[in-house]
């Protein structure tokens, strides 16, 4: 049985995952991904639409009420804190493609302009 809890404040990310084998031993393993940029997450979380998440592959990053948006950029993390895409665009709809990326949780740091924003996307197969 494997459970993990993700706690998202405005700059740090604490992710603990917790495993129990069949035997009852437990092993517990905690990673930190930090981002130092300022950030107005809250104004920007009203816009961005991700979806489907869970996916299987491909995902839609959306953006919905920006009539003029300065360049969306995507970085995704895997739980290690590893770099797995980066994605420069302009325009309101951008496919992202996560076929070739393992099951599992991301984070998504979503930059439109000089506002950011982090998103937690999950890959299942």
């Amino acid at each position: 049985m494997v459970e993990n809890w993700l706690r998202i404040s405005l700059l740090v990310c604490v992710l603990v995952l917790v495993a129990t084998d069949a035997n009852g031993c437990v092993s517990q393993s905690g990673y930190t991904i930090q981002n130092t940029n300022a950030t107005t997450e809250a104004g920007l979380d009203s816009h961005i639409l991700l979806y489907p998440n869970p996916t299987s592959g491909e995902v839609t990053l959306e953006l919905s009420g920006l009539t003029n948006p300065d360049r969306l950029e995507v970085t995704a993390f895997d739980v290690m804190g590893r770099q797995v895409l980066h994605h420069n665009a302009i325009g309101t709809k951008q496919l992202l493609n996560f076929t070739d990326k393992p099951s599992g949780v991301y984070l998504l740091k979503i930059v439109v302009g000089n506002e950011m924003l982090t998103k937690r996307l999950v890959v299942n197969r």
